[in-house]
This record gives C-alpha cells, sequence and structure tokens, in this order.
C-alpha cells in the first residue's frame, strides 16, 4: 500500500518539486507555441520526449537548451525563474510574438520598414544593429 501510494504521487505530483525547470520549461513553450505537437516539429523532439522534460522526468542537457535557445525559448528563464533585463510591456511583447513567428526574410523585411518609419535606413544585412549580441553599447 505504502507504494501504490508513493507511485501516485510520483505520477500526479507537482513537477516544479522535484525538477523547478519543468513547469518554467512548459510555460516558455507555450509562450512560444501553445501546440506541443507543433513545437516539437518545429525543433525536432518527439512529443514523448518534450512531455518528459515538461513533467520533469528527464533531465534538460545542453544541446536541448541550445536548440530551445533558437526557437525564442528563454533559457535563462528556465533554469533559474529570473527573466534577464526589463519585462517587456504589452505592446512590445505582442511585436515581439509577431516577429518571431516570420521567416527570416520577413523578419529582415520587417526590420527595414520599422527602421525607415523611425527614419533609420540602416540595412539589417550590412552591419551590426545596436542590439546584435557582438555590439557594445556605447551610452554616457
Amino acid at each position: 500500500m505504502v507504494q501504490y501510494s508513493l507511485k501516485t504521487e510520483k505520477r500526479q505530483g507537482d513537477s516544479s518539486k522535484t525538477q523547478p525547470y519543468a513547469s518554467r520549461l512548459r510555460e516558455e513553450r507555450m509562450r512560444v507555441e501553445p501546440h506541443q505537437g507543433k513545437f516539437c516539429e518545429k525543433i525536432g523532439v518527439s512529443r514523448n520526449r518534450q512531455s518528459f522534460l515538461e513533467n520533469g522526468e528527464r533531465e534538460l542537457r545542453a544541446e536541448y537548451l541550445d536548440l530551445i535557445s533558437e526557437h525564442g525559448l528563454d533559457v535563462g528563464y528556465i533554469l533559474t525563474g529570473r527573466r534577464d533585463g526589463a519585462r517587456l510591456g504589452v505592446r512590445e511583447s505582442a511585436m515581439l510574438d509577431v516577429f518571431q513567428c516570420l521567416d527570416v526574410q520577413s523578419q529582415d523585411a520587417f526590420l527595414l520598414l520599422a527602421r525607415r518609419i523611425v527614419g533609420d535606413t540602416h540595412n539589417p544585412a550590412l552591419g551590426a544593429a545596436l542590439h546584435d549580441q557582438g555590439m557594445e553599447y556605447r551610452g554616457e
């Protein structure tokens, strides 16, 4: 009877207690793609594996973390529960969500249009923008 109780608790228990990242992984996946099957197809991972990860039944590996970060998931938040930088407002978040749904060519066109609206004609294909990873911020 004790064994049955432990199995039931393990199966129905809160995965965030045993693997704190599990619920944050699911939250981030839902933010990027609410449908688990579509997300799995997009990143090339089986639905079973994703389910095991989101339920805390499997450990996260570096290769997987790298893969999901390339698809817009905040790996720092998944691992630590803290988001880096300032939070985006509702409008900025909506804009980012739309941007992330576009293919690379459409993203470039979107950036060019946005830069023209604000009067900056910088072509994304010609060089780094202020927020590119390799660029240092030269604030005062």
